[in-house]
Parts: structure tokens; sequence; C-alpha cells
């Protein structure tokens, strides 16, 4: 009697609890061979540009938003040559950051696209020669970083041809060097220039490219360092020759001692032969 009872009593325990338990699971969907795998996660967005580099150009030169453009001095301003100042189109352009420097160029006469770079000025004046000639930056020591010079027109040509390039024209110069659309008197404002700013007054020689302060645009020693060859055949205002003697040629140089010689409209020219301690250059690029 004992015996049964506790097994009453047992199965009145189990029942609750057997009515509680989860239900069994359902049967599994059959699989297939040809499930689909999970979406890949979404690409990050492309990392920006850092500040003063563009994607739109090729590296190391910076992108000039086109604009209109007052090019030349106003009537009773500047020298002759700059006026009479007229308005021009600027279409947007990619443009070097920095001189063309020793390095560079060398990799270029190592190519056998260029000729190497000269140790002799030639400029048509005997004693100048002589004393420029040692200023070249090929006869400087550590030059690697310094603008390349004694460059004639055609090497320099050559050159940014090279690299699908071109030498910039003298409105483009102009307009960089004023800050787009005519607004500055030099490149880097309207405030005549402080020592140490600029590479000018330094008869021992250029300045490594890049050394100074940025100017407009991101660009480095548009005044001052070397002054720099254009595509432009030089002559009067309004419209330039077919065809030239001479090049013209822009902005100061290492060698300038006078804060007129780093105005942004300031025009000089030079022989396509000629080849100076303080003249460079550096490319552009039509987008």
């Amino acid at each position: 009697m004992m015996g049964a009872a506790v097994r009453a009593l047992q199965l009145v325990v189990l029942l609750p609890l057997a009515a509680c338990a989860a239900p069994p699971a359902a049967p599994s969907a059959p699989t297939s061979s040809t499930a689909p795998t999970a979406a890949p996660a979404p690409r990050p967005p492309p990392e920006a540009p850092p500040p003063g580099v563009s994607s739109q150009c090729p590296a190391g030169m910076q992108l000039i938003e086109g604009g209109s453009h007052s090019m030349g001095s106003a009537k009773g301003e500047g020298a002759a040559d700059e006026q009479p100042s007229h308005v021009e189109r600027v279409a947007t352009f990619c443009l070097d950051a920095t001189e063309v420097t020793v390095e560079a160029y060398l990799s270029c006469a190592r190519n056998g696209v260029c000729d190497p770079l000269s140790r002799e000025a030639r400029l048509g004046d005997a004693r100048q020669e002589e004393l420029r000639s040692a200023l070249c930056s090929a006869a400087l020591e550590a030059n690697a970083k310094l603008p390349a010079t004694c460059v004639p027109y055609l090497d320099a040509e050559r050159y940014c041809k090279w690299l699908g390039a071109r030498l910039p024209t003298e409105l483009e110069l102009e307009y960089v060097a004023s800050g787009g659309e005519d607004r500055l008197r030099y490149p880097w404002g309207n405030a005549p220039p402080q020592e140490g700013q600029q590479c000018w007054r330094r008869p021992s020689g250029p300045c490594p490219v890049g050394s100074t302060a940025v100017g407009p645009f991101q660009l480095f020693d548009i005044a001052g360092n070397v002054r720099e060859w254009t595509s432009t055949p030089y002559g009067p205002y309004p419209d330039p020759p077919a065809s030239a003697e001479t090049y013209a040629v822009r902005g100061g140089s290492f060698f300038s001692q006078q804060e007129a010689e780093l105005r942004a409209k300031r025009r000089q020219h030079a022989s396509p032969e000629t080849r100076d301690a303080d003249l460079g250059f550096r490319c552009a690029k039509s987008r």
C-alpha cells in the first residue's frame, strides 16, 4: 500500500512539469548547396586627399581653378610693357607646386630625353657668364632639392613633354601670382615682402624648393628663388606674337633686391638659348 501511494504522488508532481516543458523544435528546412552568402560589408568612402593636394591632378601638381583675369597693369602703374591692361579668361589647369628640382631633372637626362644640366651660364656677356656659372645648380653641392637652373628653353620644354605636361603660359603664371582674378600685388598678399618670407636678396644662390612660405593655390616660390620660363613668346600686350626671338619669363629670384622685382605683374624675357643661374621652370597640364 505504501509503495502504491508513493508512485501515485510522483505521478501527480511530474504531470504539471511535463505540461510546462518546451514543445519539440520544428524540423529544420532542407538545406541547399546554393545557399546565398552573406552580403559583403560596404566599402568605406575613399580617403580625402590632404589639404592642398588635388586628386584631380598628377602627383606634385595643384589644381588651379580658372577664372577671369585682368592681365597687365592699369595706366600709370607698373612698367610700359605691362600695358594696356586687358581681360583674359583662364581655363582650369594643373601646375607644379614647386619648381623642377635637380633631382627630378636628372632622371630625364638619365633617360636620354634631356641634355645634362649645364655648369655654364650662357648670357652673351663673358663677365656675367663667369660670375653666374659658379651658381648654376649643377655646380652647387647638396643640390638634389635645389631648382634646376641654367636650363635653356628647349630643355625645359622637353622635360615637361616627357611627363605629358607643358610649360605654363605667361597668363597662367600671372594668374596664380595674383591669387586668381587679380586679387594680389604679390603672391603672398598686398604687403611688401618680409625678410625670410621669400628666397630673395640671397646672392649666394637658390633655396631648396618648398622651403619658404606657401603662396596662393598651395604653390611655392611663384616669386623669388628662381625666375621661370613660360611658353609665351614675348611681345606687346594684348596679343603676343605667333613666334618670337625671346620668351616671357616670370617671377623674381634669389638675386632680386627690390620689392618691385617680386610683383605679380612684372614681366621679363630671355632668348631660348639663355642659361642663367636664376632661371628655372615648372610644368603645367591642361585639364
